[in-house]
């Protein structure tokens, strides 16, 4: 098991699961709050996953997925230099609004052929937390209908502080009797 602790938006966590129906490698990445150690994960969902066709399985309570991945989403644009969405934009409204009314989003991609795959969702929107988040920030874009990821350049003043930090030399610590 893997897991890192301590980040108040991020929870990754890899865990091998050993079942009747085979073994899993179970992948999280946000905080579950809302998830009981009491009740594990149902014997159904793991007969479902060991589907010998079975390439990608995703489900997500996306109501509650939603807000959790905005402010990952906010911070990751503030770290990378890119505009924030605005919380009085059109689409930020829209995710707001619509967020609470969502429910569960079952995504599975199956083998159906040596070469074709079949894909399959089930979702009050039609989208995961994470595609309606990227809808909104791309609908809300400066260069819309283009999708610009270039970084922002570097304000002069974040130049200067980096000049003066590389520039500045290590002096060796001497310590005394040595």
């Amino acid at each position: 098991m893997a897991l890192l602790v301590g980040e108040p938006m991020i929870s990754p966590f890899v865990d091998g699961i050993r079942e009747p129906a085979g073994n899993f490698l179970l992948f999280e990445g946000f905080p579950n709050v809302l998830k009981s150690k009491s009740k594990p994960l149902s014997s159904e969902l793991f007969q479902h996953l060991a589907s010998p066709n079975l390439v990608f399985y995703h489900w997500e309570v996306t109501k509650e997925r939603l807000p959790l991945l905005l402010n990952l989403s906010q911070l990751t644009l503030l770290l990378t230099r890119h505009k924030q969405l605005d919380g009085e934009s059109v689409a930020y409204k829209w995710v707001a609004k619509i967020g609470p009314t969502l429910g569960t989003t079952d995504t599975e991609i199956m083998q159906t052929a040596p070469d074709q795959f079949s894909f399959t969702r089930k979702a009050p929107s039609g989208l995961t937390a994470f595609e309606l988040l990227a809808l909104a920030n791309w609908l809300e874009a400066a260069d819309f209908p283009h999708c610009n990821l270039n970084l922002p350049p570097i304000s002069e003043r974040l130049k200067q502080l980096r000049g003066k930090h590389t520039n500045t030399i290590a002096k060796p610590i001497v310590l005394p009797g040595h």
